[in-house]
C-alpha cells in the first residue's frame, strides 16, 4: 500500500511468475527507508535469506523489524488497539468495500496504469498520485510505523 504500485504483473499468472523469480525489485524512492528495507526483505528473491525464514529468526525477526518498533504486538493481539479504519458492511455479502472488477475469464482487461508509461508496470510519482485523485480518505490521527 505505500508504494501504489504492483510490483510484478504479467498477462498470465505464469508470466507474473517468471518476473517475480527473474526481474529486478524497484522500489519508488518516495517509499521511506525502513518501509523499503521490509518490502526487499519480504520480496527476497532467495527463500534462504528472505525476512521470516526460519534459519533467520522466523516471524519473531518480522515483527521485530525496524519497520514495526512502534507496534505493540501484545497489544494487537489482546484486542486493545482500535483498527485505523473500520470499513462499513451492511451484511455478509456486501461487497460495497472492493472495487466492481470484471470476472477473470470475461477477456476485459483492468487497466491500472496509463499507457503512456515507459514500462507498462511501473508509474511515475506524478502518475501515482493521479490514480488516487479522487481518493478521500484521510486520518490526520493515523501514524503508520516507518513514516
Amino acid at each position: 500500500m505505500c508504494c501504489i504500485i504492483i510490483f510484478f504483473q504479467g498477462k498470465t499468472k505464469k508470466e507474473t511468475y517468471q518476473q517475480i523469480m527473474e526481474e529486478h525489485l524497484l522500489i519508488p524512492g518516495r517509499v521511506p527507508p525502513e518501509a523499503r528495507r521490509m518490502i526487499k526483505g519480504l520480496l527476497e528473491k532467495d527463500p534462504d535469506k528472505r525476512l521470516g525464514h526460519p534459519d533467520l529468526g522466523g516471524s519473531v525477526s518480522v515483527r521485530e523489524h525496524k519497520f514495526f518498533e512502534n507496534v505493540n504486538f501484545f497489544k494487537i493481539y489482546l484486542k486493545k488497539v482500535s483498527p485505523p479504519l473500520t470499513p462499513s458492511v451492511l451484511g455478509l455479502r456486501d461487497l460495497g468495500n472492493f472495487d466492481n472488477l470484471p470476472e477473470e475469464d470475461s477477456g476485459a482487461k483492468f487497466e491500472l496504469y496509463k499507457e503512456d508509461c515507459d514500462d507498462d508496470r511501473r508509474l511515475t510519482n506524478n502518475q501515482s498520485d493521479e490514480l488516487f485523485l479522487n481518493f478521500s480518505f484521510s486520518d490526520p490521527d493515523l501514524e503508520w510505523p516507518g513514516f
